[in-house]
């Protein structure tokens, strides 16, 4: 054996252990590394390196750079068929990496011809006893999921797993393959009681298997499914009981943990728990940046995660940082598929930030991108429909933002009833919420009662959901002065939300807040009181007193002094919001334009002119950079701006003002203030 040789063995080992240990980028290079000293120029490999080869692929495949993988595994491929066909073992291995290596919903068509070939090499004793068969089949199975043939991805997964028992199969990811998309039809079919059965029999089939694959996905599946029930505090404990079990057997910070730390990052932040939250998404992004030049979804996914527990955190430089790594990222990203689904994620955040415009260029971008490589009809350009419909509605653009939903309402109805139900409700409580505005109370309500319709048919998942569209009903009975029902409704919505985050849980606090409003409308001033006092605190013991949310319970306050005619009282609160507004999220964004035209307003009432003016004017300074200059919206705020300015004797800038009242009134519908 020659030097090279030698090296080349020493060095394949050693980026074998490293990958067992969890040290991926060092695996990547010791792999690397053993592939120079047996490479011979333009001659072929020797096939005894073809594992070698595969060991590699496997890496860039869990690491998930998609094009790597790809590009290394059709060489091999291509270098056994043309040159070593006899080796049908490592061809058929190659094959089922291959599939492996690509977004199956993505590109079903091209999967399908290594597909075809994996089952044929794999149907023979062999492969049937040692699994290769099973996972080749549960390959097509997935296909047929993607492309929504339930139907035939049915029968093929009962077939895998009857094969496993006739062979003896019981445990390895062979198995827990086929239980995973069995317990994925399950739920798409809304068997819940089944479909947790199946996810559980699959984690306990990988159970000894300290590296297995599958695990990361059963989990994630088991876990969606939890979240889908809203059982919060049953995936979290679920998900720290498996995690903490795999730690003892490898290491705490293994890659292969990757999704299950992620999974618990998102359900800790759906329960409430942000801070535990963000322990976790930190630890999901510590993980990638371990692995040493992570996928790209990969990257921005760990980014994503993070961003989105800061938002709700009310830490938005921090999450704006990190949102700024997200668009680096995404401008140098070749793949325009990927980058629709990506700009659409990033475009989701700059809404959560009050960044509209940037919101609905991005979501633009992306549904073009979508409808071409997907076409006007697919799924996922519903999606990209469904997020722009919020950035129209964020920005203030009703009839677009209208126009939107209906268009991705369409779509989604066109697709399995399991996508209806997960993408369809929020575009039908969005439109509905556009339709109660706009006092088309009917078709508002039938939008609403479409979801809880939904709720019914997939035997009592999606409990949030719920809980908030008996609070779009509620808003729908209060926009049409009916107290009694709209308190009905709201009060259901809080025996829900109580029932799946308990009483400390700042979720609950917005219902509570819903209830008081009402309260506040009917003039029980004492009881609507009392409620504002039990939300503002769960907000400030949870969330802290800077968050918006809670600065938007003191504004509840505000509005109630000032019904009250208590305006100095009022000035307080609202000064108080707009201090602590100003440090959470600067001074332009639009919750902060709110707290400026309450004290205006304030102010107004109590007739201290030029401070009214003031607050006027920031409030129209900010509305006029989130809207445009032209958005009829800024007579809200221009109309008592006037009146202020008429009795400081400022006739020139009021009749300035006034001409621009009556060029934005004749472009549309004042909407509402702010």
């Amino acid at each position: 054996m020659n030097h090279g040789i030698e090296l080349a063995e020493e060095t394949w080992q050693t980026g074998r252990r490293q990958f067992q240990e969890g040290l991926w980028s060092e695996a990547e290079k010791s792999f690397a590394k053993a592939l120079e000293s047996v490479d011979n120029g333009d001659a072929v490999i020797d096939k005894q390196y073809l594992p070698l080869l595969l060991d590699l692929a496997e890496l860039l495949v869990l690491k998930e750079r998609k094009q790597d993988s790809k590009s290394l595994l059709q060489n091999t491929i291509t270098t056994i068929e043309d040159h070593y066909p006899e080796e049908t073992k490592v061809l058929l291995a190659a094959y089922l990496a291959y599939i492996d290596s690509l977004s199956m919903p993505d590109e079903f068509l091209e999967a399908e011809d290594y597909i075809a070939r994996a089952i044929e090499i794999a149907d023979c004793p062999n492969h049937r006893k040692d699994g290769k068969y099973i996972q080749a089949l549960t390959a097509r199975a997935a296909s047929h999921l993607a492309q929504e043939n339930f139907e035939e991805a049915h029968p093929l997964i009962d077939r895998c797993l009857a094969l496993c028992t006739k062979y003896g199969i019981y445990e390895g990811d062979s198995r827990c393959g086929a239980l995973l998309f069995k317990g994925l039809l399950l739920h798409l079919s809304g068997d819940l009681e089944g479909s947790e059965i199946v996810f559980l029999q699959g984690i306990e089939a990988v159970k000894k298997d300290s590296y297995s694959r599958s695990f990361q996905d059963v989990c994630f599946g088991y876990t969606t499914l939890l979240i889908s029930q809203s059982r919060f505090t049953d995936a979290i404990a679920f998900l720290n009981k498996e995690i903490e079990a795999r730690e003892e057997k490898t290491t705490r910070d293994h890659p292969l943990l990757k999704r299950a730390i992620a999974s618990l990052a998102i359900v800790n932040s759906a329960y409430g728990d942000l801070a535990e939250a963000e322990v976790q998404a930190q630890r999901y992004l510590r993980l990638v940046e371990l692995m040493g030049d992570a996928g790209v979804e990969l990257r921005i996914d760990c980014l994503r995660t993070l961003i989105d527990i800061l938002v709700e955190q009310s830490r938005y430089p921090d999450a704006e940082v990190l949102l700024n790594r997200a668009n680096d990222i995404l401008e140098k990203l070749p793949d325009e598929y990927i980058k629709a689904t990506l700009l659409t994620d990033v475009a989701r955040l700059k809404v959560e930030l009050g960044l509209y415009d940037e919101a609905e260029s991005l979501c633009k971008k992306a549904l073009t991108i979508t409808e071409e490589i997907k076409g006007e009809d697919h799924i996922e350009t519903a999606m990209c429909l469904s997020i722009l419909g919020s950035a129209y509605f964020s920005n203030r653009k009703t009839a677009e933002a209208e126009a939107t939903y209906r268009k991705a309402i369409e779509l989604i109805e066109k697709h399995h009833r399991f996508f209806t139900s997960f993408v369809g409700a929020e575009n039908y409580r969005n439109l509905g919420i556009i339709l109660t505005r706009q006092k088309n109370f009917e078709e508002a309500e039938e939008m609403f009662l479409k979801i809880l319709a939904q709720h019914e048919r997939s035997n009592g998942q999606l409990q949030v959901q719920m809980a908030e569209t008996h609070r779009n009903l509620g808003e729908l009975f209060e926009a049409q002065h009916k107290h009694q029902e709209a308190m009905q409704q709201y009060q259901l919505a809080l025996t829900i939300a109580q029932s799946i985050f308990g009483q400390e849980n700042y979720e609950i606090s917005e219902y509570i807040s819903l209830l008081a409003d009402v309260y506040k409308k009917e003039g029980r001033f004492i009881e609507a009181e009392d409620l504002y006092k039990k939300a503002l605190k769960l907000n400030e013991t949870t969330l802290g007193p800077q968050h918006p949310k809670t600065c938007a319970l003191l504004q509840r306050f505000g509005e109630m002094a000032i019904e009250r005619k208590q305006f100095k009282e009022a000035e307080g609160y609202f000064m108080a919001a707009l201090v602590r507004l100003e440090q959470t999220l600067g001074t332009m964004h639009p919750e902060v334009g709110y707290s400026c035209f309450c004290l205006g307003a304030t102010f107004h009432w109590q007739e201290k002119l030029p401070k009214a003016e003031e607050f006027y004017k920031r409030a129209l300074a900010i509305k006029e950079k989130q809207l445009g200059r032209s958005h009829s919206d800024l007579t809200n705020i221009l109309a008592p701006l006037i009146d202020i300015l008429t009795h400081q004797g400022k006739a020139a800038e009021a009749a300035t003002l006034q001409r621009r009242v009556k060029e934005l009134s004749a472009e549309g519908k004042v909407d509402r203030p702010i």
